[in-house]
C-alpha cells in the first residue's frame, strides 16, 4: 500500500509490529502489516487497550472464473466500478461495502461513548481488517470515521493455499492444478480465479490475523453482520479475561467446539507462531492441524477435550484453527455457555472449560448482540425484506428474524454524522440505501408478528445465543429468544 494514498495523521499513528511477529511471517513468506489510523488508547496513560476487529473482503463465494467451464456466476470486471465514489467491481460488492461502512459507523459510535466513561481503565479501538480486494483510497472513509484499518496481504492466502494442497492431502480440483506450489504462489486473489469452495477457507482463516496485534491486551471479534448492543456485555468478558491469564479465548460452542462469529482472544507471538505453522502444514480430516508435527487430537492423555472428531463445520478454517490453537495446543479456551442447558450434550460440556456461573448470570442480565445471520437477506442487500424466504429454527419466530433487520438498520444518521465533511457520492448512496431498507423492513416484519407491539418488543429485547449455533451460514440453528 502506497503512503501517498494515506493522510499524514494515519502514517504518524502506525505502531510497528513486534519484530518477532514479523520474523514468524517471513519464515513462511508472509508479510504482516501494522494497523493504520488514529488509536484512541495509549498504554502510558494507564489504560488497557482492546481492539474490536472485523473482516471485510470483496472476494466472495460462488463467483465464476475462467477455469470453470460450463458454470454460471458473476464475473467481476475490475476496470469499471459498479457504484460512484469508491471502487467496487459489482453491485453486490457496492452493497457489501455499504454494510461495512454502516456497521463501522455503528461500532465507532458505540466505542466512542465507551471511551468517554469516567473511571473505566479500558479503551477500545475499532480495526477493520481487509484483504487486497478493497482499494486503499476507499478505506480512508473508514479511518475518517475514527476506526483503524489493517491490510492482510495476499501472501497469507498463498500460505493457506500451499498448506491446503501440501502432500496431496486434498484432491479438490487437483486435476486442473498441475503444480500446486506454483499455482498457489501465482494466484491473484483480486481476480475471480479462486476455486469453488475455497473462498471461505481463504477468507475465514484470515480472522486470526488479529493474533499479531500485540499492542493490544486482547481483541474482540465482531462479524460484519452483527452489532454489539451494549458495551457492558463486552466489558464484562474483557474484564474477566484480563484478570485470568489462563484464559486466552472466550467464545461460544455449538456444532463446532469453538464458534467464530464473536469472541475475545489474546494476542502474542507464541499464538501467532502456532497459527502460521498450522496454516503451513494444512488441515487433514484425520489428524486435524498438525502444525507442530503431531496429530492434532481432540481427545488425548493428560488433557480433557471435547470428545468428537474433526468432522465439524468450519474444521478447515476459522473454527478449526481456534479449536486447535486454544482448546488442544494451549488448553486455554473457556466456553460462554451454561452447563445445564438442555439443548447441549452434557457429556461434552463435562470435558470443556466453562466461564463461571456467576459471570454467566451477570452477562444474562444485559443486552448482548444482534446477529443477522444467513447468507441471504443481509441488511444491506437489495432484496432484504422483499419476500418470506427464511425459515426460523425451533424456538425462534419469523418476527424475531425480521425484527433484527429493523434494529440493525435503525441508525443511518450515524454515517452522515461521522462523515459530515465528506462529499463522497457513495456515502450519500449508502445512507439512502440503509434508510430505504429500514423502512421496507419496518413495513414487512409486522405481518409475522401476532401483535403490533411485538415488533417493538423483539427489537428492544436481547437474545441469548442458541447453544447449538456456531455462526456459519449453512447451519440451520440460530438464536433463541429470551
Amino acid at each position: 500500500m502506497s503512503k501517498k494514498r494515506l493522510k499524514r495523521e494515519d502514517v504518524d499513528y502506525v505502531v510497528p509490529l513486534d519484530r518477532e511477529i514479523l520474523e514468524i511471517g517471513l519464515e513462511h513468506a508472509v508479510e504482516f502489516q501494522a494497523p493504520l489510523g488514529r488509536s484512541h488508547c495509549k498504554k502510558k496513560e494507564g489504560y488497557e487497550c482492546i481492539a474490536m476487529v472485523t473482516l471485510a473482503s470483496f472476494v466472495r463465494p460462488n463467483k465464476k472464473g475462467p477455469w470453470q467451464e460450463g458454470t454460471t456466476g458473476e464475473v467481476l470486471d475490475e476496470r469499471v466500478s459498479a457504484c460512484p465514489g469508491i471502487f467496487a467491481p459489482s453491485e453486490s460488492a457496492c452493497n457489501f461495502f455499504c454494510g461495512v461502512l454502516y456497521n463501522t459507523a455503528y461500532h465507532v459510535n458505540l466505542l466512542k461513548d465507551a471511551n468517554r466513561r469516567k473511571g473505566s481503565k479500558i479503551r477500545y479501538d475499532l480495526i477493520v481488517m481487509h484483504d487486497e480486494s478493497i482499494e486503499g483510497k476507499d478505506l480512508q472513509l473508514i479511518r475518517d470515521m475514527g476506526a483503524r484499518t489493517l491490510l492482510i496481504t495476499n501472501s497469507l492466502k498463498h500460505l493457506i493455499c500451499r498448506g491446503y494442497y501440501k502432500d496431496g492431502k486434498h484432491t479438490l480440483w487437483m486435476s486442473r492444478i498441475k503444480d500446486p506450489v506454483q499455482y498457489c504462489t501465482q494466484l491473484d486473489f483480486k481476480k475471480d480465479f479462486v476455486l469453488p469452495g475455497m473462498q471461505m477457507i481463504y477468507l475465514q482463516s484470515l480472522k486470526l490475523t488479529a493474533l499479531t496485534l500485540t499492542e493490544y491486551a486482547a481483541t474482540v471479534q465482531v462479524d460484519i453482520d452483527m452489532q454489539i448492543r451494549s458495551i457492558d456485555y463486552v466489558d464484562i468478558q474483557v474484564g474477566y479475561f484480563l484478570k485470568h491469564p489462563e484464559v486466552e479465548l472466550i467464545s461460544e460452542t455449538g456444532y463446532a467446539p469453538v464458534s467464530a462469529f464473536h469472541y475475545v482472544m489474546a494476542t502474542g507471538k507464541e499464538l501467532t507462531k502456532i497459527w502460521i505453522e498450522d496454516l503451513a502444514e494444512g488441515f487433514d480430516e484425520h489428524t486435524g492441524w498438525p502444525g507442530d508435527g503431531k496429530p492434532s487430537k481432540l481427545t488425548r492423555d493428560g488433557v480433557e477435550h471435547v470428545d468428537i472428531d474433526w468432522m465439524f463445520i468450519g474444521n478447515d478454517r476459522d473454527q478449526g484453527l481456534l479449536t486447535d490453537i486454544f482448546q488442544i495446543k494451549r488448553d486455554s479456551f473457556y466456553a460462554r455457555v451454561r452447563p445445564m442447558n438442555e439443548s447441549f450434550d452434557a457429556s461434552k460440556l463435562e470435558k470443556m472449560k466453562l466461564l463461571p456461573t456467576s459471570l454467566m448470570d451477570e452477562l444474562d442480565g444485559i443486552p448482548k448482540y444482534n446477529h443477522c445471520e444467513g447468507k441471504d437477506n443481509k441488511p444491506w442487500g437489495n432484496n432484504v425484506c422483499t419476500e418470506d424466504n427464511m425459515d426460523p429454527p425451533s424456538g425462534v419466530t419469523k418476527c424475531d428474524i425480521w425484527s433484527r433487520r429493523i434494529e440493525f438498520l435503525s441508525r443511518p444518521e450515524l454515517l452522515t454524522e461521522l462523515l459530515s465533511g465528506s462529499d463522497n457520492e457513495f456515502v450519500k448512496q449508502c445512507t439512502a440505501k440503509i434508510k430505504t431498507n429500514h423502512e421496507r423492513c419496518a413495513n414487512f416484519a409486522p405481518q409475522f408478528c401476532d401483535h403490533p407491539e411485538e415488533v417493538d418488543r423483539t427489537v428492544k429485547e436481547g437474545w441469548i445465543p442458541h447453544p447449538r449455533y456456531d455462526g456459519h451460514e449453512n447451519n440451520p440453528h440460530t438464536h433463541n429468544k429470551r
